[in-house]
């Protein structure tokens, strides 16, 4: 058995990739981690038996180092210092700012907090449990989906920074701007060990988080659908594409 961690899983994207993983990995255990496991587990009931079986609801705040630790220590005793194939850091805020006279030095933390530093620590103590690839890589040669372990951060067209035509949101497009580099610096330094990280934008999806924000007459995702969507682009990614930024068709965006 192998591991798939995903950060932010009581509801909405988390929650329906948790769901897909299960669906589609049928020898992965799925340990979703939210503040709220409660919330997954009740979500979770309609699963046929042998997916609600290898899923693990566990209670992390994923802004408390501890707690990240925490997670990181029993996943390693429990299947292996060397268990994880996909990580998905899905947790993140948005209160978007429409003018420079609306920033609020608070909400500028907030966002920092939990959409950029959260994922590097969340880095710092579960990328070492990411599995080596088990194929060898021939000179001129790549992997393909999921041959390697990948660490996906889900970011925003809005952290865009070549995309940026409409202006506003200042902490939602700082902060997952710099989560892009982030994916970035990791790729470089996981790919040495064959591993691969990107930054996936799953779309305009209809959740708790984005709904308040989004116009009524915007096409809009399911979360399940954004799920589907992105774990299919995940299986086509190539080795030679970590550290890349794309969206939920496995297109390409300008940073």
């Amino acid at each position: 058995m192998s591991v798939a961690i995903i950060a932010g899983s009581s509801k909405g994207i988390g929650l329906a990739l948790a769901h897909q993983i299960l669906a589609s990995c049928p020898k992965t255990i799925v340990f979703a981690a939210s503040r709220t496991p409660s919330l997954c587990v009740e979500s979770s009931r309609h699963l046929p038996s042998q997916q609600r079986d290898r899923l693990k609801p566990v209670q992390v705040n994923i802004t408390q180092e501890s707690d990240i630790s925490g997670l990181a220590a029993t996943i390693s005793k429990e299947y292996g210092p060397k268990s994880v194939k996909q990580v998905w850091m899905v947790a993140g805020t948005l209160t978007p700012e429409k003018s420079l006279r609306s920033l609020k030095e608070d909400l500028i933390w907030e966002h920092l907090r939990l959409n950029t530093v959260a994922p590097m620590l969340a880095a710092k103590h579960l990328s070492p449990l990411l599995a080596p690839p088990i194929k060898k890589v021939e000179p001129g040669s790549h992997l393909v989906g999921l041959d390697q372990s990948w660490w996906i951060n889900i970011s925003a067209r809005t952290g865009s920074i070549g995309d940026n035509k409409l202006g506003g949101w200042y902490s939602y497009r700082i902060s997952k701007a710099a989560l892009n580099q982030l994916t970035r610096t990791m790729a470089i330094e996981l790919g040495r060990n064959g591993i691969g990280a990107v930054s996936l934008h799953p779309g305009t999806v209809d959740t708790d988080l984005s709904r308040p924000y989004t116009a009524s007459s915007h096409s809009k995702f399911s979360a399940s659908d954004s799920a589907a969507k992105m774990y299919e682009a995940v299986t086509r990614l190539k080795s030679t594409d970590s550290g890349g930024f794309f969206d939920y068709k496995g297109d390409p965006i300008v940073w």
